[in-house]
């Protein structure tokens, strides 16, 4: 993937997404993903492991000046339902003012704790061929990174978000709801929100599928159309 980096082809990649929609920079640099639990008695996998053949660092260079880029395969490993949750709250009473937002990000032991976990999974898998033949040895965390404060440092050096956020304005029938189940907002006359905010808990996986879904769902509402019954 570094090769396709060189500036001239970047370049040439580039004008092919922005007039086309096609070619290599117009998908995601994610290769694969594994959805995984880090302890056998969970029900649900509890994270997902992000592969590509290219760092995140990674820069645009040109012949003789590829500088200290190293080709690499990088694993990154995602929370599916962190414990932690964020806040969005207002500022002030004026509308004009810019929300106050709290992502709380690693704010629970737990959700360290899986990740922990999950950077030994990823650890024993690259121990596995063929990964095993293809790479030389970890750049990050590093082989010296092993105990569990070591870990816990190093996600909190640079752990980050994946910006996917959802859930501010959820949807149900307790006081904490914001719309009910049709997507109305509580209180008040003709208004409805229909978008990732609505979700009364975070997905297992990338929202980007549930809130097409909740905006075909919120069409529907509007428009007053169900779907007819099932014939058995």
């Amino acid at each position: 993937m570094l090769r396709h980096l060189r500036l001239d082809r970047a370049v040439r990649l580039g004008v092919q997404w922005f007039f086309t929609g096609t070619g290599l920079f117009g998908v995601n640099a994610n290769s694969a993903g594994l959805f995984t639990r880090t302890r056998p008695e969970l029900e649900v996998h509890d994270v997902q492991l992000l592969y590509s053949a290219i760092a995140r660092d990674a820069r645009l260079w040109w012949p003789g000046r590829i500088g200290n880029q190293k080709y690499v395969i990088q694993c990154s490993i995602s929370l599916q339902h962190p414990e932690a949750l964020g806040e969005l709250t207002l500022r002030s009473a004026d509308p004009a003012d810019k929300p106050r937002i709290k992502i709380n990000l690693f704010g629970s032991q737990a959700d360290v704790d899986t990740t922990i976990r999950g950077i030994r999974l990823a650890r024993k898998i690259f121990e596995q061929e063929p990964l095993k033949s293809m790479t030389k040895g970890e750049i990050m965390p590093g082989k010296d990174v092993q105990t569990d404060e070591q870990l816990r440092e190093f996600i909190y050096a640079f752990g980050a978000t994946t910006q996917h956020p959802c859930g501010t304005c959820k949807m149900g029938h307790d006081s904490m709801a914001v719309v009910d189940d049709e997507l109305r907002v509580r209180g008040v006359e003709g208004l409805r929100v229909i978008d990732a905010s609505i979700m009364p808990t975070i997905p297992g996986g990338h929202i980007n599928a549930p809130t097409i879904m909740i905006g075909e769902k919120g069409a529907d509402l509007i428009r007053g159309r169900t779907l007819e019954s099932a014939v058995l």
